[in-house]
């Protein structure tokens, strides 16, 4: 169980692009990948900005 998650400049792979987007990137992949190592019986239901709509409208 567990391991090591790393993002940013830290993690390389191969076709990694240098640019601070991709470690958001990987940030919300760490996360999805984590989740159900700390929360192994409950679902994950990401949501998205644009599954909100515009605020105030």
């Amino acid at each position: 169980m567990g391991g090591v998650f790393a993002i940013g400049d830290v993690a390389t792979y191969p076709g990694k692009l240098k640019l601070i987007l991709q470690g958001f990137s990987e940030a919300a992949m760490a996360a999805h990948a984590i989740h159900p190592i700390v929360f192994p019986e409950t679902a994950l239901h990401f949501e998205y900005s644009t599954t909100k709509g515009v605020p105030g409208g």
